[in-house]
């Protein structure tokens, strides 16, 4: 078995299906990148994966991470939503930071939540939580310095998400995902809206992460990024997979509809589809990137 199985995981929305039977499979260290126009499904299977949607049960889907089934059709209450929540890190489009704390802080928010959970499970006075809370506290801040440091980032801890570049706060909300030393790291459109320059930076530090053994999830619309950093690619339309395989499909796709996508060529699209704009930004800025 794979490291992560997903199988027919189904999402409708008022009777709209908008991801249909999704199925992939991922080892340890590899990189799925799934690419497709707006609407296609591809945040929804995110936010399905990080427990912040439920997948209709009917389908019968199934997520099973490192051996241990985290979704079926059994319903699951809060809690467990938030501790099987804790294998995924997902970095969001918008970078979700919170403009009242500094860099420091940013990162260290959901360490400090993950702690006070964890303090209230063991049997310990309000003294002794009190204690093992700074405690761990003290290791995290450690560990977050030598996060922002391995990014360049370390003289900017005290800023504040006002005072960093667009690169720059995208790199923060990947370290605030990796503290808590997530199993699969997600990201939303990582380089969305960011000049080629730092699209650049943040398609290296995804790179290192790999490299470093980070199994990773990647929704795009930059067929650059998917080219550079995939070990896998899955393409969706209208919530279905039409086609996947390798980096190769970028430059020999077999369907008419990622011949389409990656074209921006309106003859070539199916009776039916629409254009979208996105499909112009698919294109991108060129990385040149390697993962040798």
């Amino acid at each position: 078995m794979a490291y992560l199985e997903i199988e027919n995981l189904t999402k409708s929305y008022s009777g709209v299906t908008v991801l249909d039977h999704f199925s992939a499979s991922l080892e340890k260290g590899e990189t799925l990148c799934l690419i497709g126009d707006s609407g296609s499904g591809k945040t929804t299977f995110l936010r399905l994966l990080n427990f912040l949607e439920d997948s209709d049960p009917s389908a019968g889907g199934k997520v099973v991470l490192d051996g241990k089934v985290l979704i079926d059709s059994s319903p699951l209450t809060r809690k467990e939503k938030q501790e099987r929540r804790e294998n995924f890190g997902l970095v969001f489009q918008s970078y979700n930071l919170f403009p009242q704390y500094n860099v420091l802080n940013n990162i260290l928010l959901p360490v400090k939540s993950k702690i006070r959970r964890e303090g209230k499970k063991q049997k310990l006075s309000f003294s002794e939580r009190r204690r093992e809370y700074k405690k761990t506290l003290a290791e995290k801040e450690k560990e977050a310095d030598n996060l922002l440091e391995s990014v360049s980032l370390l003289s900017k801890k005290e800023s504040y998400p006002y005072q960093l570049s667009g690169g720059e706060a995208q790199r923060v909300a990947i370290l605030r995902a990796l503290i808590l030393a997530p199993k699969v790291l997600c990201f939303d459109e990582p380089t969305a809206a960011l000049d080629p320059k730092l699209k650049r930076q943040v398609a290296e530090t995804i790179l290192s992460l790999k490299k470093q053994g980070q199994t990773i999830l990647v929704v795009t619309h930059e067929m650059e990024l998917a080219q550079a950093v995939s070990d896998k690619i899955i393409f969706l339309e209208k919530g279905k997979i039409i086609e996947s395989g390798n980096r190769e499909i970028l430059t020999s796709p077999h369907s008419a509809e990622l011949k389409a996508f990656l074209t921006g060529n309106e003859e070539d699209i199916p009776h039916g589809r629409e254009k979208d704009i996105d499909r112009e930004r698919a294109r991108g800025t060129l990385f040149s990137l390697s993962q040798d």
